[in-house]
């Protein structure tokens, strides 16, 4: 893994939170308290400041320390959104068979996960390593307990969510050939070859599934067409904002192939006012998807 030793910096670059799905109540109840909560401590404090005749030093000290906590209520809502997030895409129905994977491909599968997660250790990209093992341990248990529509909503879910969170851990120079390489190879079932025997991911000539998103986010159907297609590749830059609700669109990807739809995706992502670049080389097609211009100035 020393090859992909390159992509990580000491100095990790933060960008846009990991988009957030819908929560269960109990999730919900629990933000709402806590923002309740943070909001009356807010008022309480600065009309408590406000109203009372303090020394300009200690208004200074009471200031401060306001800060201090309300930025601790902030990340613990960050912590909140993000292990929501995460244990959605891991929920698949009750006394769901099990189909284990095949134990030459689960064997290569486990071993370069581990390799690549050593890798980022070694780049003391920790928050990286345990994205990738979330990630890793995530796609086994989607291969392995399946369920209905997983290639169009299961797994392109947890592509997006850790090709997004990613951004976070790489240098931005290096996070789209990261990309190129994780989208490619010989070790990840359902991305770089068929596991479920259903026909895809396939060449842009084979026949168009005819999918449909309603209101997705744009990240989310640029995945499902990565584990789709083989020639073929839609890579994220580091400033999609994946989770904004300008990144949704809804799309019919109609055509006879796999190349109508990805033409019927391009075509659709411009006229929403994404910005999409196309790349073509050796008989394949590479695009570079970036937020639209008046989101990106926000």
């Amino acid at each position: 893994m020393a090859k992909n030793d390159k992509y990580f910096s000491k100095d990790l670059p933060k960008y846009e939170k990991p988009m957030i799905p819908e929560m269960p109540a109990s999730q919900k109840n629990l933000f709402r308290q806590t923002f309740i909560g943070l909001g009356l401590f807010i008022l309480g404090v600065f009309v408590g400041i406000s109203v009372s005749e303090q020394e300009p030093k200690k208004a200074k000290e009471e200031l401060a320390l306001l800060k201090k906590e309300v930025r601790e209520q902030e990340e613990n809502i960050d912590k909140l959104k993000s292990s929501a997030q995460y244990k959605k895409t891991a929920e698949v129905a009750q006394g769901q068979k099990i189909v284990p994977i095949p134990k030459a491909t689960k064997a290569l599968f486990i071993k370069t996960g581990e390799m690549q997660i050593k890798g980022l250790r070694r780049a003391k990209a920790q928050r990286g390593a345990e994205l990738l093992a979330w990630f890793l341990d995530e796609w086994q248990n989607i291969l392995e307990k399946p369920g209905n529509d997983d290639r169009t909503e299961r797994r392109p879910a947890a592509l997006s969510l850790f090709i997004g969170g990613m951004a976070e851990n790489l240098n931005p120079d290096d996070y789209i050939r990261w990309q190129a390489d994780f989208l490619n190879g010989n070790w990840l079932p359902e991305v770089h070859f068929d596991l479920d025997k259903d026909g895809y991911p396939a060449k842009r000539s084979y026949k168009n599934p005819v999918d449909s998103y309603s209101d997705k986010s744009v990240c989310h159907i640029a995945m499902a067409l990565n584990q789709t297609i083989k020639n073929a590749q839609i890579l994220v830059m580091p400033n999609m904002r994946c989770n904004r609700p300008e990144a949704k669109m809804s799309i019919f990807l109609q055509g006879k192939t796999l190349n109508d739809a990805l033409n019927v995706f391009a075509q659709t992502a411009q006229e929403l006012g994404f910005i999409l670049v196309e790349k073509k080389s050796r008989g394949s097609r590479l695009f570079l998807l970036s937020a639209k211009p008046t989101s990106s100035a926000n």
